[in-house]
């Protein structure tokens, strides 16, 4: 009777275990948005109204979504188009946003079980795949990429060579060039006390292409002073496909890492944001939200109760055509010299006597073919432009002038359609009606009236292009849709990809 107790024990100690490990993995936990502040149920319903952005978010702290937060770390919104993700900082979580028509819900999609290294970490979505770096934990702070394998519902190191250390600091990655850019770095300073940190103003690059972290150079002091705090400020910026876009003293600027330039935004764009710096004083809130999504920055500020939700059109023509500045202070690369100055010395002095030598026998053959038709010769040789300086550029010249005879042509929605499909493009995703309808401002129009404008905007790119830069074959290519046969899906022809993308804005 006694060992009949003990293995019911066991059984029930085991089926507990099971219930318990089924209940931090896999599909089965999903937390349902039933009971979330109203500034967290707008915030859902804008992002998933959205299907066409891709874009980062790192939320304020106290803003849970309904999910067991007991550390008390922030969220971290990723999202590229329909595909809505929410990491938990400190963990490994992976959380999906999905919804129905009566509900909003999030999903645990990953399997880890171990946490507590990725403290302050980073995270960005690169080729639709889930990224992550740096951060803090168990003493130690992390300098490799990570990876979440969504067949395997498990987080992999990338491998690579190169490693940098550093802490939640500002960010940016770079579709176009594939590049991650750090605007600074951040150590733990004593891992006995987080709360002691040390700052470095050097500006960092990760080139996914070479897999090597390469220092630019020191960031400028008029930068770096709207940087240097990204505890307090770090919901004041906001990431969008041309740049790092932020608040500054009330005034959006913008800062194209890739470029290494700044832009300031113009005054007419710039109304409707001092509107909403005008509120930030008068309504309370203990949350304040900055993203972008399609051509629109939406602000939103709230407390547990209530909350604002502000939107200002924004896009890359809202800013200043020339730079007011540059980010960093480029390193200047200096040339290989000889270690040895006794070994150059003595070259220059053995290798004189030859050049000397040289040249006296140049001259004396050179004599020989003196003549009345070698001036002429002469003189026609210099009328021939040098292959490899003034052809070449006058060949970049005149391509960039028809790229931007191109662009100059088109409208707006026209132009944005283009720059959407070349990132999309560029990302291996193809583009729905849907997005497209919605890009060309007739998304909540008549199925007549959005066909039209459709066909209308995609021929006249097609055909200014092909005008434009004297080529055959169509930038915009359409494709029958795998999941409907009877609609069609677009994306941007692969051999013009290289010629768009040098001169996208």
């Amino acid at each position: 009777m006694k060992h009949h107790t003990i293995l019911n024990c066991i059984k029930v100690n085991i089926t507990c275990y099971l219930i318990l490990l089924m209940t931090y993995t896999g599909d089965i936990k999903a937390q349902i948005l039933r009971d979330f502040l109203p500034i967290e149920r707008v915030l859902l319903e804008t992002i998933l109204r959205d299907t066409i952005s891709e874009t980062f978010c790192q939320l304020p702290h106290g803003l849970t979504f309904g999910i067991d937060n007991k550390s008390r770390v922030n969220l971290i919104l990723l999202k590229s188009g329909r595909k809505n993700i929410m990491l938990q900082n400190g963990s490994p979580y992976v959380y999906t946003i999905t919804s129905t028509s009566n509900e909003i819900s999030l999903t645990r999609f990953d399997e880890e079980i171990h946490q507590g290294d990725n403290f302050a970490k980073l995270a960005f979505l690169r080729k639709d795949t889930i990224f992550e770096v740096g951060g803090y934990g168990f003493w130690k702070i992390r300098d490799v990429f990570s990876y979440f394998d969504e067949s395997k519902k498990r987080w992999k190191p990338r491998r690579g060579t190169d490693r940098l250390p550093f802490e939640r600091f500002y960010h940016y990655f770079d579709v176009r060039s594939d590049c991650f850019y750090l605007f600074g770095q951040v150590l733990t300073e004593n891992k006995y006390n987080i709360n002691g940190r040390t700052f470095s103003d050097s500006m960092f690059r990760f080139s996914f292409n070479s897999g090597k972290w390469e220092t630019l150079g020191k960031i400028e002091p008029q930068q770096w002073t709207t940087l240097n705090d990204p505890w307090d400020k770090f919901s004041n910026t906001f990431h969008t496909p041309f740049g790092l876009g932020g608040n500054i003293a009330s005034i959006l600027t913008l800062r194209d890492p890739k470029t290494n330039q700044w832009f300031s935004v113009r005054d007419i764009a710039n109304i409707a944001f001092r509107r909403y710096n005008q509120k930030i004083d008068s309504v309370s809130h203990n949350y304040r939200i900055f993203i972008h999504l399609n051509d629109t920055l939406h602000l939103f500020l709230g407390d547990t109760k209530t909350f604002i939700h502000e939107k200002v059109r924004l896009t890359r023509s809202d800013f200043e055509i020339k730079p007011s500045g540059r980010i960093y202070i480029p390193i200047e690369k200096k040339h290989k010299g000889w270690r040895n100055n006794n070994v150059l010395i003595g070259l220059l002095g053995g290798g004189s006597a030859f050049i000397i030598f040289l040249s006296l026998w140049t001259r004396r053959k050179k004599s020989k073919f003196l003549s009345d038709d070698s001036i002429l010769i002469s003189q026609h040789a210099t009328e021939i432009p040098s292959p490899s300086t003034s052809f070449d550029a006058a060949v970049v010249t005149e391509e960039q002038s028809d790229v931007d005879t191109f662009l100059a042509a088109l409208s707006s929605g026209e132009k944005a359609l283009v720059e959407k499909l070349y990132i999309a493009t560029l990302q291996g995703k193809q583009m729905d009606i849907d997005s497209i309808n919605k890009i060309l401002g007739v998304g909540r129009k008549e199925v007549t009236v959005q066909k039209t404008r459709r066909s209308t905007a995609i021929s006249k790119i097609n055909e200014s292009f092909a005008i434009c830069l004297k080529l055959k074959n169509p930038l915009i290519v359409r494709q029958r849709n795998d999941d409907d046969k009877r609609s069609y899906t677009y994306q941007m022809a692969d051999e013009h990809l290289e010629r768009i993308g040098k001169y996208l804005a």
